[in-house]
């Protein structure tokens, strides 16, 4: 739901959480998501949230940090579903949805 509101509300809704916290939603966001959330941070706030966040998390969203997010790296997401070239598509759409499901939880 927090991903839904307005940048504007976003940072209104942030502004006044702990780091903790801030890190605890950014954790349960897309790292492409939480990525431009992070760039709206202040300079001095940024640091200490991306260290509460999980390391693989922190990782992928260091890394889209470095990309103009007006240009394709700073856009994309940093996962993907990996399947073999004679995957039905049936079976590739299930791949993705199952993908998906796990990112959000």
């Amino acid at each position: 739901m927090f991903e839904e509101l307005d940048d504007h509300h976003q940072q209104e809704f942030l502004e006044d959480r702990p780091d903790a916290q801030v890190a605890e939603i950014l954790s349960r966001m897309a790292p492409d998501d939480a990525v431009d959330i992070v760039g709206e941070l202040d300079e001095e706030r940024r640091e200490p949230v991306l260290a509460l966040l999980p390391v693989s998390h922190r990782v992928k969203v260091r890394a889209l940090l470095g990309y103009d997010p007006a240009q394709a790296g700073g856009l994309m997401s940093p996962d993907f579903v990996l399947l073999g070239g004679t995957t039905p598509a049936g079976d590739a759409l299930q791949a993705v949805r199952q993908a998906r499901s796990r990112r959000s939880c």
